[in-house]
């Protein structure tokens, strides 16, 4: 029994500091940016990962992204060369099962932490790119690398 209250005073003290949709995007861009190609569920999918979080953050998300993140993560486990996807997808998965309320809430709720792309631009949600960009109120999303 007191292990859940723990659980939800961690979560507390989290929830204080960071969304669990910044922490998702900071471990996707990590991994994409890790990725080094040769398998496409990796090469592939750490990235669409990555750019279907971005899409969330920027305020323009639906609750079938989350559907879409788990879907995809869960298409990359155990089909790659070495750990690297399977490191990525596992999160994902617990993230968007574990902490569904929570993804429903920020979605729902049309906050925007990150800017979307201008029109004509390539999709903001590389590695590279992501590091580089404000978020709403001044925040910058978890720093990777």
């Amino acid at each position: 029994a007191g292990q859940g209250r723990d659980a939800e005073a961690v979560r507390e003290v989290a929830s204080v500091f960071f969304e669990i949709v910044e922490a998702a995007y900071a471990i996707a861009r990590f991994f994409a940016h890790e990725s080094c190609g040769q398998c496409s569920p990796c090469r592939e999918g750490t990235g669409w990962i990555a750019r279907v979080i971005h899409h969330i953050l920027t305020g323009e998300g639906k609750v079938a992204d989350l559907d879409r993140l788990v879907a995809i993560a869960k298409g990359m486990l155990g089909n790659t060369i070495c750990p690297l996807a399977d490191g990525c997808a596992m999160p994902m998965v617990a993230f968007g099962t574990k902490y569904r309320g929570e993804w429903e809430d920020f979605i729902r709720s049309g906050k925007r932490l990150l800017e979307p792309p201008a029109a004509g631009e390539a999709d903001a949600a590389g590695p590279d790119a992501a590091r580089t960009e404000p978020g709403a109120a001044g925040r910058i999303p978890i720093a990777v690398g």
